[in-house]
């Protein structure tokens, strides 16, 4: 009895164990659809090849490294079975081809299929042109026609793709005729078709063009104008047109945003903008905005002065101005080698002189703009509204002459001083070379005068049965600063005995 009873213990306590343990959750599963298969191109020449591709949702934790893809078709090779995409080499036997993929992972399963069409190589001489046209959202562009510069013609499918035979080799052009008044292509409408291939030309993304939105338009003084725009779809448009009271005016690039326009009479008018695409149709015209010209006045060039205060300085004075209520203040422009450029920011309206930074010889050309009180100026600024600067180039000594002597061998240099802006100059400097006229050496510095009113200098270190050139310069330098500027110089030959 007692060993049966502990038999019994035997088989009762582990079961009393296992019916503690907790109840494992069941493993969570991948849910997946396949949601499309695409094949570029859907038509193919023999033994050509496509790209095969799946969009798959997934909805689960498990690694998606655990998915099975298997992709089939009776004919043609694939470049990997198990993969999200892969490569399909056509056959050479011409039909539409299924080829189907199925997914798996543990005991679900997901398949889909596509069809692909593989047609005759196209003959010596002519080629076929394939693609698909989407819109910027990346929405199939169905049933429009696609024209070739050659003549052929062909009809976009529910998928956006198009087809088209019998095209001569050589450059050619595609135009999308019925895409209506809004579309602009942004790719080069110029191609090339290679004979003897299907010329796929991938995803032609269409956009809907839109004119240029004025976004101000303010009134100036002067008769002038300014206009803001913000630009739209740069990639699209090769120039933005501006009409005036209905009449084109004036053609930009797209990058340009804003222009100040100028009347020889006064009065009212209006402003609208289009936008000219690289390809496809004209935008709509923007919404019309008018104001009207009113005058202003810069300051005359006749009254206005340039007072030297050195080499490296000037002071630019004008005149008091009877619109002076309506201005912001002044800008200082200079011209440059094909166009003006701002030199300050905006200056007072009460001032009427400007110290400019120059340098001897300098022949910038400036203007001094009334800036109204919107910002806007002149600016188409006339040939009488130059102010050119003219600063003196550095002078150069007169007379000099050379002595020399045996008993010290030295050469003494003498010259008349430079007494015209005199204070303007830091000095001379002395500068020898070996030899003279066409066998004259490099020039090497010998010594420095830090006195404009000098006349004299003694080489010490000449060399007797040499011949020497002296080149004697004036020089001055720009105040803290290290900026030095010479005179071209004057030479005297001098031969030691």
């Amino acid at each position: 009895m007692k060993v049966i009873t502990f038999l019994l213990l035997i088989l009762i306590i582990p079961m009393i164990f296992l019916g503690c343990k907790e109840p494992t959750a069941p493993e969570e599963q991948t849910v997946f659809i396949i949601k499309s298969i695409e094949a570029t191109p859907p038509i193919v020449a023999k033994n050509d090849r496509v790209v095969l591709s799946t969009d798959v949702y997934f909805n689960g934790q498990d690694s998606k490294s655990d998915i099975l893809y298997q992709w089939e078709c009776n004919q043609g090779t694939f470049s990997s079975s198990n993969s999200q995409q892969t490569i399909w080499t056509a056959p050479s036997t011409l039909g539409n081809y299924e080829i189907k993929l199925t997914i798996t992972h543990a005991q679900n399963k997901s398949s889909g299929k596509t069809t692909v069409k593989v047609v005759q190589t196209p003959a010596s001489g002519y080629g076929c042109v394939s693609g698909f046209m989407e819109d910027e959202s990346g929405r199939p562009i169905t049933n429009k026609t696609i024209v070739l510069g050659t003549g052929e013609s062909s009809k976009s499918d529910t998928k956006g793709y198009f087809f088209l035979e019998n095209v001569p080799q050589g450059s050619n052009d595609i135009d999308f005729p019925d895409l209506g008044y809004l579309w602009a292509a942004s790719y080069n409408k110029d191609i090339n078709v290679l004979g003897g291939h299907i010329n796929h030309l991938g995803r032609i993304i269409l956009y809907t063009s839109n004119a240029p939105s004025i976004i101000s338009i303010k009134r100036a003084s002067g008769k002038r104008i300014i206009l803001n725009w913000t630009p739209s779809d740069l990639n699209l448009y090769q120039f933005v047109d501006l009409y005036q009271n209905e009449v084109r005016i004036r053609r930009y690039s797209p990058t340009i945003t804003s222009e100040i326009l100028q009347s020889d009479v006064e009065g009212p008018v209006s402003f609208k903008l289009r936008s000219i695409p690289y390809h496809g149709k004209l935008s709509e015209f923007s919404s019309s905005v008018s104001s009207s010209f009113v005058n202003a006045i810069d300051p005359p060039s006749s009254t206005s002065t340039f007072t030297f205060q050195n080499f490296y300085s000037a002071i630019l004075t004008w005149q008091t101005l009877d619109n002076e209520q309506f201005l912001s203040g002044f800008r200082i422009a200079y011209l440059g080698s094909f166009y003006w450029y701002f030199l300050t920011n905006l200056l007072p309206s009460t001032s009427h002189q400007y110290t400019l930074s120059t340098y001897p010889g300098d022949q910038t050309v400036y203007f001094i703009l009334s800036i109204a009180d919107d910002g806007s100026y002149n600016g188409l600024q006339p040939n009488t509204q130059r102010l050119n600067i003219n600063t003196p180039s550095l002078a150069d000594v007169t007379s000099l002459t050379a002595t020399v002597s045996s008993s010290p061998i030295k050469t003494d240099l003498n010259w008349i001083n430079i007494t015209g802006n005199d204070s303007w100059y830091n000095g001379y400097i002395v500068e020898r070379a070996l030899g003279s006229g066409t066998t004259v050496g490099s020039y090497q510095q010998i010594g420095v005068i830090s006195n404009i009113t000098s006349n004299s200098y003694s080489d010490l270190s000449a060399v007797s049965k040499t011949t020497y050139t002296y080149k004697l310069r004036s020089f001055a330098v720009r105040s803290q600063s290290a900026d030095t500027s010479k005179s071209s110089g004057v030479i005297v030959v001098a031969t030691l005995p």
